[in-house]
């Protein structure tokens, strides 16, 4: 059991990406922490879990198709894995 936790070595505000580098940077930061996080989770995958996987990328790619920026399905497909 955790008894305190650490103080956060990353904070987002809306403002900073407003900020190239800004943007790069966290960028970086979502790359590596998702792909961390994608390893166990792809181990642990079934059939149905690949079939729900491709039909929220399909969703995404739908959006896009439309113009959208998808963002909406994006946080489907994050919390549904």
């Amino acid at each position: 059991m955790v008894d305190e936790l650490p103080e956060p070595s990353f904070c987002l505000a809306r403002t900073e990406l407003d900020d190239e580098e800004e943007i790069e940077r966290v960028f970086k930061f979502l790359l590596a922490h998702e792909a961390s996080a994608a390893a166990p989770a792809a181990q642990r995958r079934s059939p149905a879990d690949l079939t729900a996987i491709g039909a929220a990328i399909g969703a995404i790619d739908a959006a896009i198709a439309r113009g959208k920026i998808g963002i909406e399905k994006e946080k489907a497909f994050h919390s549904e894995f």
